[in-house]
């Protein structure tokens, strides 16, 4: 009776995520919004617990600088300016909803380091398949996650805080620069990689906040205007009711750094600058109401307030759906 059961289920969740595939637009990662989910994978995540409302940042050395390596030469980024720059988008857009992201002083005790990852350690936590494109710049933990525990019992003296992780030393190659050349309109190879940079750790510090990647590989788990949500192993996606019709803008939170620049430079038709660098409006909505909404209701199970309609719509529906999950993938 059991084996008839789950077989059901996964033959309804296979015909469902066949019918969703059929009616998604081109590119799924425009209109979809990703959350990252809390340990229990009951609930979105909430920055404003986690954090207490506060990520107080610091760097390892305020001297830190990323190197970028081409062909025997190497240009040197400065890192502190990026990051300042970047937490200050950020607080632009979330402070006054309740979290801010700032370089912690000194009467308070940080909560979020930005570090480097030890060259021992780089192939075994910034993967790459050896190919230049595949390299991986960085990682970031968000707090109280289990991936954050795991690592941290592998490499305390490394993983001891929630943190942006970073490779010190990355490889590019011509076809790198050829598209940033062409994104920035400048030759000035210091401009055109410290705005990747920049680039990157706006999109590390939205994992810090909660959000994941909106392009996952299997298609099929991305949610139709009828459907409001899927959850995708650690994460929970959205589709955004509002402007499905509406002209969609390239999301930050796209794996791939250097395609959501090309994407965003193809949209605006110009040379990108770098304040024009950030999220979506579709991100930036959903990111300021889930965080004002746990900042409004840290004690009370938030989906009841009238102030976080959105969340209304997804909450029973990713319940309803865990335990179809569980059943089938855990």
């Amino acid at each position: 009776m059991k084996l008839i059961k789950k077989i059901f289920i996964f033959i309804l969740l296979i015909t469902t995520a066949q019918a969703i595939a059929q009616t998604e637009p081109p590119d799924p990662a425009y209109t979809h919004i990703a959350f990252l989910l809390s340990r229990d994978k009951q609930n979105m995540y909430s920055a404003v617990s986690s954090y207490g409302g506060h990520i107080g940042y610091t760097l390892d050395n305020p001297q830190m600088e990323i190197t970028y390596e081409i062909q025997g030469h190497s240009i040197s980024i400065p890192l502190t300016p990026l990051v300042e720059a970047a937490a200050a988008y950020w607080n632009r857009q979330l402070g006054e909803h309740g979290l801010t992201i700032e370089q912690n002083s000194g009467s308070r005790q940080p909560n979020f380091i930005i570090r480097f990852v030890p060259p021992n350690m780089v192939n075994n936590v910034l993967y790459s398949d050896g190919d230049v494109a595949e390299v991986r710049t960085a990682l970031t933990f968000e707090a109280n996650s289990v991936c954050l525990d795991y690592y941290r019992q592998r490499y305390p003296s490394v993983f001891n805080s929630a943190g942006i992780f970073l490779r010190q030393h990355i490889p590019i190659d011509n076809t790198w620069l050829n598209m940033l050349r062409g994104i920035f309109g400048s030759n000035n190879r210091k401009v055109l990689l410290g705005n990747l940079l920049y680039t990157i750790i706006l999109h590390e510090f939205g994992h810090a906040v909660g959000l994941s990647h909106p392009d996952n590989a299997d298609r099929s788990f991305y949610p139709n205007p009828e459907r409001g949500a899927h959850i995708y192993r650690n994460a929970i996606g959205v589709s955004n009711f509002e402007n499905m019709l509406a002209s969609p803008q390239p999301a930050l939170m796209h794996s791939d750094q250097l395609q959501f620049l090309s994407d965003l430079h193809e949209q605006r038709g110009e040379f990108l600058t770098r304040n024009m660098i950030g999220l979506s409006d579709n991100e930036n909505s959903w990111i300021q109401d889930m965080v004002n909404c746990h900042n409004l209701q840290r004690t009370v199970r938030f989906v009841n307030s009238l102030n976080c309609h959105k969340f209304q719509i997804i909450y029973p529906l990713a319940n309803a759906m865990m335990p179809i999950y569980q059943t089938l993938f855990l």
